[in-house]
């Protein structure tokens, strides 16, 4: 049985006029069968597609959804 997890990031883009860091949040769907392994997984991803953007997991839930239906 497919499990999904939420896992939201925060990806640093910027600098604000009062030193702050700019943050866009982005929330990914994974499929995995942990927390654990979901935050491995994306992690995995994004260390296969580098980018000069630094991010940061900020949390990882498990989704209420039940299935994704592609074409």
């Amino acid at each position: 049985m497919n499990e999904y997890y939420e896992v939201t990031v925060d990806f640093v883009i910027g600098m604000l006029r009062n030193g702050k860091n700019k943050i866009k949040r982005e929330i990914y769907l994974v499929n995995a069968q942990s927390v654990t392994e979901a935050e491995a997984r994306l992690t995995l991803e994004f260390t296969k597609n580098p980018s000069s953007l630094d991010y940061f997991v900020v949390s990882a839930k498990k989704s209420s959804v039940m299935s994704i239906i592609e074409k």
